[in-house]
């Protein structure tokens, strides 16, 4: 299921070409634009964000009639009732989505950084001076919030860029008019606990895939957002890690990776995973090429704390904050650590962002199955 969009213009505007689109788009960042088939795809590896925008340079979309009866749905799906704003369910393993490989794997260095359908009659269209523009959007349900937050810009960029408005036709969405930032936001994450319930609690029997709270979500997608300026800062004199959520205890927990006690920013995470490379107790150069046979171990934060100066501690601006490791005066004692560790092969057993919810959203839904 996803939150959908159409893009309107007004009447006497000049047609906005599909190469004007499509030149917007290949102009930002995490954007992969395929011409033969008019996409626009958003996907930012760091965050695990991703939605699209489609062109549709000759007419509007028409769609097939989603008339789904909801009797005695609980509270939450009364709400929103199915099909408002949505295309075909999209649960997470499904070809839309990107799944697992949106968290990047230890290489031999460092831890490397639904169309939209809505019939469009010209006889049911309002005399509002507005028409269809040749674009929509989608993007997910069943996602944590900072999906909508990640959105929400880039969509405010575009419709500033071809004085554009919308045609929201969630059930508690915008409608016909201006595009909202706040209430895009707003409208996205009480549609979300409606999508949560209706692909995993009634789909699959409530089953429903782990979360974590909120704030702790925000904290992640912060300090991910936040790699790129980060690391041209630095201009590559430390490694800036992508926290991941592992699932190695049984439940979601935060991680980074550290290798070999390279230069590092840490942030402070539930785990980390410890990899030698260049100090691994094996030193064939066969076993140093194989990523896969690098040592791993990995351990609770409580046992990086001794290695940890609190003089090295760096408040974020606006993001979380971080230890800056592995400069001259601190790289002899995070050598010694590293050299200390038992050899271990531990796995990092990553979970995909598009596969963990809000802990509020998951307990809000478990509440209406019970």
């Amino acid at each position: 299921m996803s939150y959908a969009l159409a893009f309107l213009q007004a009447e006497d505007a000049p047609i906005i070409t599909a190469d004007e689109y499509f030149r917007f788009f290949e102009s930002r960042p995490y954007y992969q634009v395929n011409r033969e088939v008019g996409q626009a795809f958003y996907l930012n590896e760091n965050t695990g964000v991703h939605f699209d925008f489609q062109i549709h340079p000759d007419e509007p979309p028409e769609q097939d009639d989603e008339a789904e009866a909801a009797t005695q749905l609980p509270a939450i799906a009364q709400e929103h009732p199915a099909g408002a704003g949505s295309a075909a369910p999209d649960a997470p393993g499904s070809s839309r989505d990107p799944g697992d490989v949106l968290v990047v794997s230890v290489d031999d260095q460092i831890l490397a950084g639904g169309e939209f359908e809505e019939e469009f009659e010209e006889d049911d269209e309002p005399e509002d001076g507005l028409e269809f523009a040749g674009l929509t959007f989608e993007i997910n349900y069943c996602r944590p919030h900072f999906y909508a937050l990640e959105a929400a810009p880039e969509l405010d960029a575009l419709v500033k860029r071809f004085e554009l408005s919308v045609d929201d036709p969630q059930a508690d969405g915008m409608g016909r008019g201006p595009f909202d930032s706040d209430q895009f936001i707003q409208s996205w994450n009480s549609d979300n606990r409606y999508g949560v319930w209706a692909v995993y609690g009634a789909s699959v029997g409530g089953r429903l895939p782990p979360a974590m709270p909120a704030a702790v979500l925000h904290e992640v997608w912060l300090w991910n957002r936040q790699i790129p300026e980060l690391s041209e800062a630095l201009d590559q004199r430390a490694f800036v890690p992508q926290i991941v959520i592992t699932m190695a205890t049984g439940e979601p927990k935060t991680c980074v990776v550290w290798v070999d006690a390279q230069p590092i920013l840490l942030p402070k995470v539930d785990y980390v995973l410890l990899c030698r490379r260049d100090l691994a107790r094996r030193k064939s150069l066969i076993f140093r090429r194989k990523t896969k046979d690098m040592e791993k171990l990995l351990v609770p934060w409580e046992r990086i704390l001794p290695v940890l100066p609190p003089s090295l501690w760096v408040e974020g601006d606006g993001a979380p904050g971080y230890y800056a490791l592995g400069g001259v005066d601190h790289r002899p004692t995070a050598l010694r650590f590293f050299r200390s560790l038992p050899s271990a092969y531990d796995e990092l057993k990553p979970l995909g962002f598009s596969r963990i919810l809000d802990l509020e959203v998951r307990t809000e839904v478990l509440g209406t199955l019970e």
